[in-house]
C-alpha cells in the first residue's frame, strides 16, 4: 500500500509544468517554458507541421522571452553566471540550431523586454547595483545603450507601431502606489512623463498596433 502511494506521488511529480509565453505573428508558432527537460527551457509548437521542437538547452532556466516580428527567431534571457546576472540569447523558433549568446552585459539583470516592429531593435529594462534602467538592444551589432534610467522599478516597455517610440511603466514619484508612464522619442531620446492621475498605478500599458 504504502509504496503504491508512493509511486503515485512520483507520478505526479513527474508531470510537467508549462507555460504559454508567446504567438509567432504569422500565427504559426506557439512557445512556451517547460520544465520536461529537467530545467526550465523554451519549446516551440509548429501548428502548420503539427511538431514540439526545444528551443533553448542547457541547464540554466529561461527567465523572458519574446518571437521575432518576422516570426523566424526567439530572443530570451538567461541568469548564467547566478545571482541574477542575466544575458540575452537568440535562437531559431524552429529549434533546429543551437542558441546563441548575444550580449555581453555586465552585472545586469534583465526584467523584460519587447522587440521593435521594425525588428532592428530590442528595448529591455533591469537594474545593476546603482539604478533601474530601460536599454535599447541593436540586433546587427549586437551593442546596448541607455535610453532611460531611474532610481526606482521601470519595466514592460512597448513600441509604437513605426519603432519611433517606447513607453514604459515606472515610479517617478515620491508616492508609494504610484506608477507612471514615461514615454521616449528612441532617436531624439526626448522623454515625456504621463499620468492620468496623480498618484494613479499604470502599468502593462500597450500600443495601438496602427498607431504611433
Amino acid at each position: 500500500m504504502a509504496s503504491q502511494i508512493l509511486e503515485n506521488v512520483e507520478k505526479v511529480l513527474r508531470i510537467p509544468n508549462l507555460m504559454l509565453i508567446d504567438l509567432s505573428k504569422n500565427g504559426r508558432f506557439i512557445l512556451f517554458i517547460s520544465n520536461m527537460s529537467g530545467s526550465y527551457q523554451l519549446w516551440s509548437v509548429d501548428m502548420q507541421e503539427n511538431s514540439i521542437n526545444q528551443v533553448s538547452h542547457g541547464e540554466q532556466r529561461v527567465t523572458f522571452a519574446e518571437i521575432s516580428p518576422d516570426s523566424k527567431s526567439v530572443v530570451f534571457s538567461r541568469d548564467i553566471y547566478g545571482a541574477e546576472r542575466h544575458q540575452l540569447f537568440m535562437a531559431p523558433i524552429t529549434g533546429h540550431v543551437q542558441e546563441e549568446q548575444v550580449s555581453k552585459l555586465q552585472d545586469i539583470r534583465v526584467f523584460d523586454f519587447a522587440w521593435s516592429k521594425s525588428g532592428e531593435s530590442i528595448a529591455f529594462t533591469g537594474s545593476t547595483a546603482e539604478a533601474n534602467f530601460l536599454w535599447l538592444y541593436d540586433v546587427a551589432s549586437r551593442s546596448h545603450q541607455t535610453l532611460y534610467k531611474n532610481k526606482d522599478w521601470v519595466f514592460s516597455p512597448d513600441w509604437s507601431a513605426d519603432s519611433k517610440t517606447l513607453v514604459v511603466s515606472a515610479k517617478t514619484t515620491d508616492k508609494p502606489r504610484s506608477a507612471e508612464l514615461v514615454f521616449l522619442d528612441v532617436t531624439g531620446k526626448q522623454t515625456e512623463v504621463y499620468t492620468p492621475k496623480p498618484g494613479s498605478e499604470n502599468s502593462l500599458q500597450k500600443w495601438h498596433p496602427e498607431k504611433n
